[in-house]
């Protein structure tokens, strides 16, 4: 069985290790070691799939894109010492309780508390959009793929995308397939499962001149991350709140600032284990070079909270500043004619209820009181 050793800097192990598990679905790590010097070691034993060597030569490659990457330090920009009640794991104890069902890979069913506390986040940041001015907005599932490629998604994070099918619309294809099943009756993909909620703001509206503007959505989102899926921080399918902003660069800015400080004295009420930090994974491209741009150009923040049975924290919400490049793909001005500046404050609403549940507990009467009364019907 044939095993190799790598050693990096830890942000380059955290990226090798998450391709590793995505296009290496029968490698298996078999340990993570931290030396004294900060740097992190990956021992891998695997098997070889195939007769000329392509899951070694994966490896390799995984190992070699990695290391051409330019080492990236977090910014940390906030971060409090609240002291979390509970520390066992709440996710079985939500299994126990019914709270949850596993429906398949990446997929949960949930009622019960759980429910009601992804009932009660999105509440709070609902109410938060309109505080900022901000328009609801309902959004479909499905984006078109070819307007999911004006922005370069498609080149950028292909392995995430979910195709939708469906059969020709031939009577016998469709008496044929009622027999055999047969996939060669699909129809040409044309569309697939939104990535993200914001880029229907703008696909929406592509060709026009706009004002500064803020909206607000949510909705179910979808990416294939194969391996990396792990109940129920990192889901198939998921759900998000965004508010959205478009308007000069300045406009942007200061909302994603306003939204930050908003979120931070959330935060500090209901006493939650977090930090926000500086974050390198790309969100609109995937070269190299768009990876070191944005971190300097600081386009994004993360808000980590600490799962303390996990002994790791979990991003569980973004900060993002998309500079003109949705204005540019879908031809969005200013009515001066520039481009319009972009950026969306975005919160990952099942992965909230789970790092409360995981620093409070089940036991409702050890939660916060805003919470508490929310709950239980006292709004």
């Amino acid at each position: 069985m044939p095993k190799c050793h790598y050693q990096m800097s830890p942000s380059a192990m955290k990226d090798f290790i998450y391709k590793l598990k995505f296009f290496c679905r029968d490698t298996e790590v078999l340990n993570i070691i931290e030396t004294e010097n900060g740097e992190k070691a990956v021992y891998i034993n695997y098997i070889e799939v195939s007769e000329d060597g392509k899951t070694g030569r994966i490896i390799q490659t995984l190992y070699d894109e990695v290391m051409k990457q330019p080492t990236f330090l977090e910014k940390l920009i906030y971060e409090n010492d609240f002291i979390p009640v509970y520390h066992n794991d709440a996710y079985q104890r939500m299994i126990q309780e019914k709270c949850v069902h596993e429906s398949g890979e990446g997929l949960l069913s949930f009622n019960g508390v759980y429910f009601k506390l992804i009932e009660y986040f999105d509440h709070i940041f609902a109410d938060m959009a309109k505080e900022f001015g901000a328009i609801e907005h309902s959004y479909p599932t499905l984006i078109e793929d070819k307007q999911l490629n004006q922005c370069g998604y498609l080149d950028s994070f292909p392995q995430y995308i979910n195709f939708v099918n469906h059969l020709n619309e031939d009577l016998d294809v469709i008496h044929q397939f009622l027999n055999n099943h047969d996939e060669k009756h699909y129809n040409q993909e044309t569309h697939v499962l939104t990535p993200a909620i914001c880029l229907h703001c703008y696909i929406n509206n592509q060709n026009s001149t706009m004002k500064q503007s803020i909206v607000t959505a949510k909705g179910k989102c979808f990416r294939y991350e194969s391996k990396n899926m792990e109940h129920p921080h990192r889901l198939h399918e998921f759900t998000m709140r965004e508010i959205i902003f478009v308007g000069e660069e300045s406009f942007t800015v200061r909302k994603r600032k306003e939204t930050m400080d908003y979120i931070i004295a959330y935060i500090e009420r209901i006493k939650l284990r977090v930090k926000i930090e500086s974050a390198s994974d790309p969100f609109f491209v995937g070269d190299n070079k768009a990876k070191t741009f944005q971190a300097i150009a600081k386009l994004k923040y993360e808000i980590r909270a600490d799962i303390p049975s996990l002994k790791k924290d979990i991003a569980i919400g973004s900060f993002n500043i998309h500079g003109n490049h949705f204005g540019k793909s879908y031809n969005i001005t200013q009515e001066d004619l520039k481009y319009v500046y972009t950026g969306c404050t975005a919160f990952g609403i099942e992965r909230w209820a789970y790092a409360f549940l995981s620093q409070y507990g089940l036991e409702i009467d050890l939660w916060p009181d805003e919470i508490r009364k929310y709950i239980e019907g006292d709004k």
